[in-house]
């Protein structure tokens, strides 16, 4: 168990930022202790275009992120194992 609730029972006040997938995420401790959640997407689609410039033009390498890399036709399987972390997956890149 995620030492998250052990912390929630000294908290007065905070952020929280929580991405992917947490089962028994405690709900019922932060809704007590009146914290707020807000959620919503990343605003990728804006950065697009610079990223894309920044990446073609050899300025940032995204390779330390990119673990896998798989034809499309994989696509299933790429999602797969991003979804399940499995093979110490931290991002699926496909190609055509």
């Amino acid at each position: 168990m995620s030492l998250l609730p052990k912390r929630l029972e000294k908290v007065e006040q905070f952020k929280l930022l929580v991405g992917g997938r947490y089962n028994g995420f405690p709900l019922g401790d932060i809704f007590q202790r009146n914290v707020n959640i807000r959620s919503g997407q990343a605003p990728v689609i804006h950065y697009m275009p610079y990223m894309f410039e920044l990446v073609s033009t050899g300025k940032i390498d995204p390779s330390d992120v990119v673990s896998h890399v798989l034809p499309l036709s994989e696509a299933k399987r790429g999602y797969e194992i991003f979804d399940r972390r499995t093979d110490n997956c931290i991002k699926v890149v496909l190609k055509t």
